[in-house]
């Protein structure tokens, strides 16, 4: 639908002002494409004509720019790249569009233990008894049961969880045994058995809207003989680029709970114009992080990116490639939390943290991996 909009756009353009076609701007001569004629808006993204408005003549001269009938200017490079493109074409139909309707998507997440259920690998944590048989340990590994819980933005009203054919039909429980102890068979040392894991599931909501219906083979890790793991990276859900968030006041909080209580506020609009726009995950990354650093040399004289946290594009670990989701990745044995400033829950919606996502205890998800900060 928007690349409808923007080619029926762009055909109208054409028709009225068209080469041979009276226009102010047409004809004249001036520095080549690149140079910067004009500073941005007074605090106005996408006031391309620099008239101190935003409306339906800053598009016409925008669509000009992308017909190479204009040189480059700041104003129409909305998203500060160094061209002038269809993204920000995109961004400033997106400025000047009013406020849609919020549809909620049906999301859900999946704990088996504190190790989140994703397609490619699932942890868990497998118990085992010990014996000595001279100065080595002896692992027995046990069969056991795992917690899990399914969590969502909505109710569910219908479950069918099928994980090696146990058929589980509850939002929370108990799995039968997921391995067999007889082929785990490391018997000097801990560590980690990996097997197939086959899986089903359905989920309805109870507002009838949404129906998941999917299945497949995952990579079984059993991590036995732990007694628990330090510390967990918080993962956000996709991102839609370009991001552009409307109003001045774009604040969030990050929580550590350590030694003491500290908060780290990040400020995604310090200049305090009337919208932000972030092109991809990179840019997003790189404003929250300058945030951080900025918030901790003036609380304690020290950037905070290379001691306690920072965030980083998620990477798939089986692909290795960036995907458009934030990665909060902290110190292990330091519990942190992300919160809105001045209420602004929608503002951690759009960065992909929405509230009941936030409010899942810590857990652990190894299908993604961060940038290195340490």
């Amino acid at each position: 639908m928007r690349i409808y909009v923007i080619v029926m756009l762009a055909s109208f353009f054409l028709v009225w002002a068209g080469p041979g076609q009276a226009s102010p701007d047409l004809g004249k001569t001036g520095p080549s494409p690149g140079a910067v004629l004009a500073a941005p808006g007074a605090g106005i993204v996408g006031d391309v004509n620099g008239d101190g408005h935003r409306n339906i003549l800053d598009l016409l001269r925008l669509l000009k720019h992308l017909n190479g009938w204009l040189a480059y200017t700041q104003t129409a490079d909305l998203d500060s790249n160094g061209g002038v493109d269809l993204l920000d074409l995109v961004a400033l139909l997106e400025l000047l569009s009013g406020p849609s309707p919020e549809t909620e998507n049906f999301q859900y997440y999946i704990l088996l233990d504190c190790h989140a259920f994703g397609d490619h690998k699932v942890s868990v944590n497998g118990q085992c008894d010990t014996e000595y048989a001279g100065e080595f340990k002896i692992y027995k590994p046990l069969s056991n049961t795992f917690s899990y819980r399914i969590y969502s933005n909505k109710d569910i009203e219908e479950v069918i969880f099928i994980l090696n054919d146990d058929s589980l039909t509850t939002v929370q429980g108990t799995t039968g045994p997921l391995y067999d102890p007889d082929t785990l068979d490391w018997a000097s040392m801990e560590g980690e058995f990996n097997t197939s894991l086959s899986w089903k599931l359905r989920l309805s909501t109870a507002d009838g809207g949404t129906i998941i219906d999917t299945s497949g083979i995952s990579e079984l890790e059993v991590l036995y003989c732990v007694s628990g793991d330090a510390g967990a990276d918080i993962i956000g859900f996709e991102i839609n680029f370009p991001l552009i968030l409307k109003g001045p006041v774009q604040r969030f909080n990050v929580v550590a709970y350590g030694v003491s209580l500290d908060t780290f506020m990040i400020d995604l609009n310090q200049s305090r114009e009337d919208s932000v726009l972030f092109t991809d995950i990179d840019t997003l990354v790189s404003a929250i992080n300058r945030s951080l650093e900025t918030v901790s040399k003036q609380q304690h004289g020290w950037s905070v990116l290379y001691n306690l946290f920072h965030f980083s594009p998620a990477i798939n670990r089986w692909t290795s490639r960036k995907e458009n989701r934030l990665m909060f990745i902290g110190r292990p044995l330091i519990y942190f939390e992300i919160i809105p400033e001045d209420g602004n829950e929608k503002l951690l919606k759009r960065l992909g943290y929405p509230k009941w996502l936030r409010d899942i205890p810590p857990h652990f998800n190894w299908n993604y991996k961060g940038e290195d900060f340490y």
